[in-house]
């Protein structure tokens, strides 16, 4: 599942202090253009930019259901 990938990238990350589900939507937002912007497939590219719209619905719609 794609958002996994995104849960294991966010727990290498120190800059953030508090859970996803703990951040306030700019630290969201924050950690999201961070992610958005280092995500890669696993040959080492990256991901089509014409993807990432599709991405970040998903990744909204799981969110959301966290709270």
């Amino acid at each position: 599942m794609k958002h996994l990938m995104f849960y294991s990238w966010f727990q290498q990350q120190e800059e953030f202090n508090s859970t996803i589900e703990e951040m306030t939507p700019q630290q969201l937002n924050k950690c999201l253009q961070k992610f958005y912007l280092s995500a890669r497939r696993q040959d080492g590219t990256f991901y089509n930019k014409n993807r990432l719209p599709l991405f970040i619905q998903r990744m909204i719609g799981i969110l959301s259901q966290l709270s």
